[in-house]
């Protein structure tokens, strides 16, 4: 058995991400491996035998711009969770570190300690903060731009892509030259796993010295064995996420104003939630934040999970929840979304921010009949049987933990 050290900036689930952090451990954990944590103190984090090895709490996001300057040098090198980092490792002793989100918070410092203690380092890739100093490939206008090319970080800058933000973006471009002067991540990681193989397409593009090191691991659903599908065709169309402006929901309002006989519950929170309110017709319903048991009751009830996102989206947990439980989805053709939507097996596809496509797939899915229905239900839980088993996902990731392990 194995002692896997997982490392994230929060130790509570905050977005998808926080959510793989745990799926993850307690995957290991259920095989028998020691899992030991290393995040920031947060006060909203979960228990941890490890927490008083944790970094002091230092969130960059939520300072005034005095404190921001002040404490520019730590947003580079947290020297705090370098030493924290090293008490912890001196005392467990991992056999193989598996990071998550660190940079900005716990920074390049614990890749020091790692390859100092010569502890293989492998990296889940769950956004483009690598190719992307503003991590989204998304400017100030909310359009896809790719125009840093991997390395033109001036141009988050010039187009304000950080939060609207010139101060903003020049300390996140910053940060990203300084990590690709002094710690360029093709000689710190050992392996980066991305959760798409469109991921690893672009990360590979503008960083070819990362083929050696790239594999690909989609998510997976803990509750996949345990979860029964519905198989009946529900009457309303659901969203469930982050409601941000680049998840599409502009598009999906206007497209649900024009069919003012077909439902649509919206499940979430998020920056956007007024604006949206303010557009929405009476055909839709906002449910606000669910999880657990009642969300996916909201899921089960369902017609078609939509995910109509107008960015690089990665491998949504929302189109992995909608499949093991039989329900499929219409997903924009863009990013990871077209590599699990596929066309009449899990669901439909559209081209992202087309609102004409948009209302044509509905109004297709609308009119199924229930024999129809049933047979894109019963592929769509096959699909996620077969690309998103807990088992199928253990057995991957261990071999990569192995792999560096014995060389």
């Amino acid at each position: 058995m194995l002692k896997i050290l997982q490392i994230n900036k929060y130790h509570y689930v905050r977005g998808g991400s926080d959510s793989v952090y745990f799926n993850t451990t307690n995957l290991l954990k259920e095989h028998g491996h020691k899992v030991i944590h290393f995040a920031m103190d947060f006060d909203e984090n979960e228990l941890s035998s490890e927490s008083s090895y944790f970094a002091s709490n230092n969130d960059f996001t939520k300072q005034s711009v005095i404190q921001k300057i002040t404490n520019m040098p730590s947003f580079f090198y947290n020297k705090d969770a370098e030493q924290r980092l090293k008490e912890l490792i001196e005392v467990e002793r991992p056999d193989v570190a598996h990071l998550h989100i660190f940079y900005g918070s716990l920074t390049s410092s614990i890749l020091k300690v790692l390859k100092e203690y010569k502890i293989p380092i492998v990296v889940s890739v769950h956004d483009y903060k690598f190719v992307c100093s503003a991590y989204l490939f998304l400017n100030n206008k909310n359009e896809v731009c790719e125009k840093c090319e991997g390395k033109k970080h001036y141009e988050a800058i010039i187009n304000k892509c950080v939060k609207g933000s010139r101060l903003f973006s020049t300390i996140f471009a910053l940060e990203a030259y300084y990590r690709d002067s002094f710690y360029p991540i093709h000689k710190m990681f050992d392996r980066l796993i991305f959760v798409s193989k469109f991921s690893a397409v672009i990360h590979n593009k503008y960083k070819k010295e990362l083929k050696d090191i790239t594999s690909h691991l989609y998510n997976f659903d803990p509750l996949l064995d345990t979860k029964i599908a519905n198989n009946k065709k529900g009457d309303y169309f659901l969203y469930s996420g982050r409601l941000s402006k680049e998840k599409g929901l502009k598009t999906l309002i206007r497209t649900f104003a024009k069919l003012p006989d077909i439902q649509l519950k919206i499940a979430g929170t998020g920056e956007e939630m007024e604006s949206l309110k303010s557009e929405a017709t009476s055909n839709i319903e906002f449910l606000g934040f669910l999880k657990g048991a009642e969300l996916q009751t909201v899921i089960l009830n369902s017609s078609f999970v939509i995910t109509p996102s107008e960015w690089y989206e990665n491998n949504p947990m929302a189109i992995i929840e909608a499949l093991t439980l039989g329900k499929p989805v219409i997903g924009a053709n863009i990013g990871g979304i077209p590599e699990i939507v596929i066309e009449n097996i899990s669901g439909f596809l559209f081209s992202a921010g087309s609102e004409e496509e948009l209302r044509s797939k509905i109004v297709k899915a609308d009119a199924l009949s229930k024999n129809d229905y049933l047979t894109l239900s019963m592929t769509s839980r096959k699909f996620a049987e077969d690309q998103f088993s807990p088992q199928k996902h253990y057995e991957q990731l261990m071999k990569i933990y192995n792999d560096l392990i014995n060389n």
